[in-house]
């Protein structure tokens, strides 16, 4: 298992790059997965929340 450290450059495992630089063979998926497998687990430390979702009215007014 890897550790993320203060060397680890976490902008290349960012979710919203992380396909590109995949693709780009800049990151290799074992390198993702031992980053992901590398970070600590902290669901203990979540807090539960309330999201008050609206329905969007169309342009119609419908």
């Amino acid at each position: 298992m890897v550790k993320a450290n203060a060397h680890t450059d976490y902008r290349l495992y960012d979710v919203r790059v992380r396909r590109r630089l995949l693709d780009a063979g800049i990151i290799k998926q074992k390198d993702v997965d031992k980053f992901l497998a590398g970070l600590p687990d902290m669901a203990d430390e979540a807090e539960p929340s309330e999201v008050q979702l609206h329905e969007k009215k169309s342009e119609s007014g419908e």
